[in-house]
């Protein structure tokens, strides 16, 4: 499932009429493919020392970085108060949240995880550039339903949303960030979400 190239002036009208993603490896399997690394960094005896704690969150951390797009988590999260933040602002924040979904939910996911399984099912498209993928954690005897929201761009299909049992990520983080937001300005939430990044270390 590489890309195409083009085979000759006849073909070029047609290849290029065809929407991006046919061309390029399919969302669901990249999903796939990153989880499954995830889960092998997970089960590798090497991180059994709680020495290696760190190198195996580093290793997570990287994963993660190649499927999830943070900034569009933040301003889906943020919405019109995105525009509330200066540029400066709104990548210092980026940078921070990104940083702080690494630390505390990495780390907590290596406390946790117990050989749960996720299986992707099926992929829905919204347009040419967004996709619906769904599936089912295997959780203490439990399926939990969940579906990740992706996005093509830059080349690529980023993941930029989580919902678990019908709860979105975006969603869930929109009330959080209005709630400070209420009460104070960016520089608040930019300062809150560094103390609690520094917190989960």
């Amino acid at each position: 499932m590489k890309r195409s190239s083009f085979i000759g002036l006849s073909l070029a009208a047609m290849l290029l009429s065809v929407p991006a993603w046919v061309c390029a490896e399919e969302p669901i399997d990249i999903l796939r493919k990153n989880f499954d690394h995830g889960i092998n960094v997970l089960e590798d005896p090497r991180y059994e020392d709680a020495g290696e704690k760190l190198a195996q969150r580093d290793k997570l951390c990287a994963i993660t970085e190649e499927i999830f797009d943070p900034v569009l988590f933040v301003r889906l999260a943020l919405a019109s108060d995105w525009k509330k933040f200066t540029l400066d602002e709104q990548e210092e924040f980026t940078d921070l949240f990104s940083t702080f979904l690494c630390r505390y939910y990495l780390g907590r996911l290596q406390d946790r995880y117990g050989g749960e399984r996720v299986n992707f099912t099926r992929q829905k498209f919204k347009s040419d550039t967004r996709v619906s993928i769904e599936g089912d954690v295997l959780w203490q005897g439990l399926e939990v339903p969940i579906e990740v929201r992706m996005v093509f761009r830059d080349e690529k299909w980023k993941a930029y949303d989580l919902v678990v049992s019908g709860i979105s990520a975006v969603m869930l983080y929109r009330a959080q960030f209005r709630a400070v937001l209420r009460e104070g300005s960016p520089a608040k939430l930019i300062e809150a979400i560094r103390e609690k990044s520094d917190a989960a270390g």
